[in-house]
């Protein structure tokens, strides 16, 4: 269901981040929007006073202006597509500073949408405003910020210098500008979706997740016993990720709810994680998850924000994901499978999350073992036990959907250690 739909324009989103339908679980990096320091955008005859006063823009360093006359040329912010604005980008200086200047005699009020530039550096920067040389305005914006409306009274002076020390390599956008409430002509999109997975592509800022978009029976992934074919995949994590972080963005101004099912990626890292969920910026709820949860249903409601920001902290290089994702009424293309068996034996190769097992099929006379002077064909031993396994624990998991009854001889084996 849309939800505050009051814009004259809504155009296709045009997202910077790459689709990724590979299932290898690594980095994902997306694609930056493509930023062009100091570059102006010749002006259309049809334009607002907004969009003619940033072609009066001097002084320009590391600062593209968009003068809203082209929808093919924007910058996205939040997940939204701007089309008129600033952009402070760049980072070859060793200040990492960005600034434009305006002539403003005849100017009594500027107003701006500030915000962090999609999939760029993840860094904070300081918005200075100097009125005829005079620091007026300096604050603070951070990447995860929620798009901040901002306006400033310029009738007492003549010329405004907008200065952005940005730390790293990190770019910020001032979307949506207005002069004295005059609007651009061309102002932003918001994205709006027809299946869970166009949702899935529109992530932006991501770190260690993988979207798989039910498309292809090889792209897969398997928690509890089960075999997903849609989902986000949270994983990572080395030496050059020292906190085992993964994260997303996605835009939710046209998403009511979001449906899914949480759990742990089969034979990975058995460890624990923390879910950390932001709408727009502000942290909403916090869980945990473990390697030996159930699979675990979960919905979230999106109808007032603008923005969900999800942040995974895994401790050591274990995974997670969020499967079989439905957004509103929009259910996944392909969903999950279940293992059948059509022998023990099957069911015995089917485990998972296993330590110290070794698996006997049956097949041959010569890979046995003995319990109490008989010998074994077929059957699971648990053994094993060093000093990298201090425990001594064996394990073994398996998915028992398809399966009503399970029946064994227990026992010790043969000239082994002596113990309970």
């Amino acid at each position: 269901m849309a939800k505050r739909k009051n814009y004259a324009l809504i155009l296709t989103c045009l997202m910077a981040v790459s689709t990724i339908e590979s299932c290898a679980f690594t980095s994902v990096k997306a694609q930056a929007v493509s930023l062009n320091p100091a570059e102006t955008v010749i002006a259309a005859a049809d334009q607002s006073a907004a969009d003619e006063f940033l072609q009066t823009a001097t002084d320009a360093s590391r600062t593209t202006v968009y003068d809203g006359t082209s929808q093919s040329i924007n910058f996205n912010m939040n997940g939204r597509t701007y089309y008129q604005g600033l952009v402070f980008s760049g980072g070859s200086n060793s200040t990492n500073t960005s600034a434009v200047t305006f002539n403003i005699e005849k100017i009594n009020k500027f107003s701006c949408t500030i915000g962090h530039i999609d999939d760029t550096t993840r860094e904070s920067a300081t918005v200075k405003i100097y009125l005829d040389d005079t620091l007026e305005e300096e604050f603070k914006i951070t990447s995860n910020m929620a798009l901040k409306d901002y306006e400033i009274d310029v009738s007492n002076a003549s010329v405004m210098k907008i200065t952005l020390v940005r730390n790293s390599s990190s770019a910020y956008g001032f979307g949506d500008i207005s002069i004295d409430g005059i609007e651009t002509n061309m102002s932003y999109s918001t994205p709006s979706f027809s299946s869970a997975e166009e949702m899935f592509s529109s992530g932006y800022n991501i770190v260690n997740t993988n979207w798989f978009n039910g498309k292809s029976s090889a792209d897969t992934f398997n928690m509890n016993g089960r075999t997903y074919y849609q989902g986000l995949v949270f994983s990572g994590g080395s030496s050059y990720n020292s906190t085992n972080t993964s994260r997303i963005c996605f835009n939710t101004e046209n998403v009511s709810t979001l449906s899914c099912t949480l759990g742990h990626l089969d034979n990975y890292t058995r460890d624990s994680a923390t879910v950390s969920v932001y709408l727009d910026d502000i942290l909403y709820e916090e869980f945990k998850l473990t390697s030996n949860m159930p699979l675990k249903k979960y919905t979230l409601d999106l109808s007032d924000a603008k923005n969900v920001l999800f942040i995974i902290t895994r401790n050591s290089d274990s995974a997670f994901a969020f499967a079989d994702v439905s957004v509103d009424e929009m259910t996944p293309v392909k969903s999950y499978s279940v293992p059948e068996y059509d022998t023990a034996e099957k069911f015995f190769q089917s485990g998972y999350n296993s330590t110290y097992i070794t698996t006997y099929d049956g097949k041959s006379k010569a890979t046995t073992f003995n319990m109490n002077g008989r010998t074994y064909y077929q059957g699971l031993v648990f053994s094993g036990g060093s000093s990298y396994n201090s425990t001594n624990t064996s394990r073994v998991c398996f998915n028992t959907e398809n399966v009503s009854a399970f029946s064994c001889t227990l026992g010790h084996l043969d000239n082994y250690t002596r113990d309970s």
